[in-house]
């Protein structure tokens, strides 16, 4: 269908797969995607397998020129977020208490507590000259801070009261 765009990590030895990641789109052709679907056998955790893998995704990414990628790092994984943080993904939002209180990474962050906030990180793949932008005025410097926190450069232009009413 175009949505998912699969690889695995298999040990060569026994042929077994040790390892999964995914590319996944909203919709199929977009030109963003979720990096998503990670897991590495308990076995071969802590060996570079996922960075291998999304080393590879990000590879295919720009080979179907997509504009970035991102992840959503469950925020009590602080491993996914330091293993994105070496990629150059860069954080751009927070989602507080998305998940709920009984998710369980098993092997990983066990059963949580309280619901699991989800920090979502980006990472930009093509260059851009300024991007012209026209937030409405009570939002515009949070939402330059996030354009530039993924490494946009941001024009910031305000429209008159007539033009934002246009839509």
């Amino acid at each position: 269908s175009g949505l998912l765009y699969s690889a695995a990590a298999v040990d060569e030895c026994s042929g077994r797969v040790v390892g999964h990641g995914a590319l996944k789109f909203k919709t199929p052709g977009g030109s963003v995607a979720e990096l998503a679907a990670g897991i590495v056998h308990p076995d071969v955790r802590r060996m570079g397998v996922f960075g291998l893998l999304e080393d590879f995704l990000i590879k295919q990414a720009r080979r179907l020129e997509l504009d970035g990628v991102f992840i959503d790092a469950v925020a009590n994984h602080v491993a996914s977020q330091q293993l994105s943080e070496k990629s150059g993904f860069r954080s751009c939002a927070i989602m507080l208490g998305l998940l709920p209180s009984d998710s369980e990474f098993k092997g990983i962050t066990g059963l949580a507590k309280q619901k699991i906030s989800v920090l979502v990180r980006y990472k930009l793949l093509k260059d851009y000259s300024q991007v012209k932008i026209y937030p409405p005025a009570r939002h515009s410097r949070q939402i330059e801070s996030l354009y530039k926190a993924i490494g946009i450069d941001v024009a910031v232009l305000l429209a008159s009261p007539a033009e934002a009413c246009q839509g």
